[in-house]
């Protein structure tokens, strides 16, 4: 199995962007740098899978990067999840699906 990032339930064009252990991987790494207050984006598209600001999403992912860069699958992932996320303009509902 593997995670897509997509614009709607219906998307057939659902981008993917990791495994489900890469996924994993990724949100250990989330849950263990990120602080609630300041990347509310990304852990709310971690925790509810859904998230409406993708732009910001992906800014707080690069500088999470930067701050307590993870190890190479995960820095992959993530970076690969930044890309996805700033091409879409925030108010765009972003969901993660299998």
């Amino acid at each position: 199995m593997s995670r897509y990032l997509s614009t709607s339930p219906d998307d057939d064009e659902a981008s993917m962007f990791a495994s489900n252990s890469g996924y994993s991987a990724f949100i250990e790494w989330i849950d263990s740098a990120a602080s609630k207050k300041i990347h509310r984006d990304v852990i709310q598209l971690i925790d509810k899978g859904t998230c409406d600001s993708p732009s910001k999403a992906a800014a707080q992912i690069r500088a999470l990067l930067k701050a307590a860069p993870p190890d190479s699958a995960t820095k992959e992932v993530a970076e690969t999840l930044a890309d996805l996320l700033s091409d879409h303009a925030d108010g765009t509902p972003i969901a993660i699906v299998n």
